[in-house]
């Protein structure tokens, strides 16, 4: 009798256990779904340039992009790194290589390291300097985050990547310092934050619980991590760590029951990055709006 009473009082403990983390986890959940993006929010309504507007011309995460996607009326993706001594630029890859044809890694440059790189197009080619006659606008150079800023001045919305690296923190610190700058020279101007970083998400959020923010994420099943890591990623399960607004999620990779029931329950779903209009009409099923490139979108998603 003794034994018995041991092994259901274990057991009974541990379901116990079991019960109140799932309940937990749930009103978590619960409490991530009230939503601060109502039904016509631009990041909804306005399908968004990946990156900019570019194409054969204009290279990806230029100046000349950027202006390009604020003629034609579009918000625009972007991705901001830091450099090693504090400088916020805006650049995809950590590598230089593909963009630029230069070694090294980004993220261990300086300011100065940065001004010397030039932009390449897709076929490989540098990119002019001075095209149309708008060289401050079109020239080939890696922007600095001011020199975007600058450039849209509020024109458009900005759905800002963040691409921590080295000295978690600093890049956020120094984003917050910036876009509360440019909100106040900009009234009403718009912007949301996004990151695959769970981290980077949650420290927005505490420097400034109302500035729109998401969690970037795809199906990690190819990527070299451990099985719970790759589980944890691939259905935003840390969610409830970093309380996103909205969820940006890879369209190749949907439908992901998770994500769908994330969505079901008021959870916007953004897809990227969307390169046709067949894949388009494919994500209106799993996704709310779209991040486009090298195509012209259709807007009555």
């Amino acid at each position: 009798m003794c034994a018995v009473s041991i092994f259901l009082l274990t057991a009974i403990t541990e379901w116990r256990m079991i019960f109140l983390t799932t309940n937990l986890m749930t009103n978590l959940k619960r409490s991530n779904m009230n939503n601060r993006i109502p039904e016509d929010h631009w990041l909804l309504m306005r399908p968004i340039a990946h990156r900019g507007l570019h194409n054969n011309e204009y290279p990806e995460n230029s100046l000349a992009a950027f202006w390009n996607a604020v003629k034609n009326d579009r918000p625009i993706e972007l991705d901001v790194h830091i450099t090693k001594d504090g400088h916020l630029f805006v650049f995809h890859d950590d590598d230089a290589k593909r963009m630029t044809g230069a070694d090294g890694d980004v993220n261990m440059m300086t300011k100065d390291d940065i001004s010397q790189l030039r932009l390449r197009l897709p076929g490989g080619e540098p990119a002019g300097g001075e095209m149309h006659g708008e060289d401050d606008h079109f020239r080939c150079g890696i922007p600095s985050f001011d020199e975007v800023l600058e450039l849209v001045a509020g024109k458009v919305p900005l759905l800002i990547e963040t691409k921590p690296a080295m000295n978690p923190g600093l890049l956020e610190q120094k984003l917050h310092e910036r876009l509360v700058k440019y909100r106040a020279d900009y009234p009403g101007c718009e912007f949301a934050i996004q990151s695959f970083d769970v981290r980077s998400v949650r420290m927005i959020g505490q420097m400034e619980p109302d500035f729109i923010r998401g969690l970037l994420s795809k199906n990690m099943r190819d990527y070299p991590l451990s099985a719970l890591k790759r589980w944890l990623l691939t259905g935003c399960r840390l969610s409830f760590y970093c309380k996103p607004d909205f969820i940006a999620y890879k369209t190749a990779d949907l439908p992901i029951g998770r994500i769908t029931g994330k969505r079901r329950r008021g959870m916007p779903v953004l897809g990227w990055t969307v390169r046709s209009y067949e894949t388009q009409k494919q994500a209106e099923e799993y996704c709310d709006n779209i991040i486009f490139e090298k195509f012209e979108p259709v807007t009555d998603m």
